[in-house]
């Protein structure tokens, strides 16, 4: 399993207990090309329901290392390393097809899934109506140029 993208680890978890007396564990993933900002916003509210465990993976869709180091077994593997056993799990888009599949892989570790803006599939299939592989590689070339 990798466990590494050059010297930063895989997946890096950020803890924040609950403000109040819970017993429930909440695990946040960010969605692709972002970073465990993207949650600081509702942590104050989260916390009063549960401890958050927000996990970060290393790289973005535009890091090539990473792209070509781990696959989605490997990142799944790690996520789940870092998170506490038996927490619900929240992803936001990427977040959420990686939490999907964790679940789906290690179903004893995770207790559920919620998903935020995320698909089963993001690219059209034959039976699913996502985005079209042309305009997906627009979309990777332009957030490549310009990921602000």
């Amino acid at each position: 399993m990798t466990e590494s993208v050059g010297d930063l680890p895989l997946v890096s978890a950020h803890y924040y207990p609950a403000s109040s007396e819970v017993t429930t564990d909440l695990v946040l993933v960010h969605g692709w090309g972002g970073n465990a900002r993207a949650w600081v916003g509702l942590l104050p509210e989260l916390r009063d329901i549960a401890a958050v465990t927000v996990l970060e993976y290393a790289g973005n869709a535009f890091d090539r290392e990473l792209a070509s180091s781990a696959d989605v077994d490997d990142l799944c593997a790690a996520l789940i390393s870092k998170a506490p056993r038996g927490a619900l799990w929240l992803g936001w888009s990427l977040g959420g097809l990686l939490a999907v599949r964790a679940a789906s892989e290690h179903p004893e570790h995770i207790a559920g899934v919620i998903t935020l803006g995320s698909n089963p599939r993001f690219l059209a299939g034959d039976a699913w109506p996502g985005m079209q592989a042309e305009t997906f590689t627009q979309f990777v070339a332009g957030l490549s140029q310009n990921p602000n």
